[in-house]
């Protein structure tokens, strides 16, 4: 069984491991600098967890709940506990906490690592918008990404994309528009 363990602080006894998996997880542009991830952990609307299978830190899981959906940021499994569909089960258990639709980042598919991730979300019955978005950087010094949003849940995204890409921008990227 998965569990997901918030954390909210960085005194927390599975920081490093959070921040390690954060690090080899995600390239620079696309994850905030530690300060500023550090500084969200005791906002209520966001939720950093660490995932743990049998009490062992296994990755993490960083979401927002905003107006009419949920997000997640940042979703991953340390290298040492891939293939062992621990983020099949713990994205399942998420998506099951309650009826919001659930949006999230891929990049778009250009290569095959790329398309396997979006497999991975399109066989947990997320669908890819093929509108471009642009992830805004995190702080100065970082650059922007191309990026694409998938949705589990509903037609948010074909409905609202402009309120959506809106409220990401405002709330999880703290800026207007890039």
């Amino acid at each position: 069984m998965v569990v997901f363990d918030r954390v909210v602080s960085c005194e927390h006894p599975h920081w490093h491991f959070l921040v390690s998996c954060y690090l080899e997880a995600f390239p620079a542009d696309e994850r905030r600098p530690l300060p500023h991830l550090e500084a969200l952990l005791q906002r209520s609307d966001f939720w950093c967890n660490v995932l743990q299978k049998a009490d062992e830190p296994v990755g993490l899981f960083l979401s927002w709940q905003l107006p009419g959906f949920r997000y997640i940021e940042h979703f991953a499994i340390a290298h040492a506990f891939r293939g062992q569909i621990i983020g099949k089960t713990a994205l399942n258990k998420y998506l099951r906490m309650n009826n919001l639709p659930v949006v999230l980042e891929v990049e778009p598919p250009v290569c095959e690592i790329n398309s396997r991730r979006i497999r991975f979300y399109e066989r947990e019955d997320f669908v890819l918008c093929e509108q471009p978005f642009i992830q805004p950087p995190y702080a100065s010094g970082q650059n922007s990404v191309e990026l694409r949003l998938m949705e589990w849940g509903g037609d948010l995204l074909k409905q609202n994309f402009e309120q959506v890409k809106n409220e990401l921008y405002r709330t999880v990227y703290d800026c207007d528009n890039i």
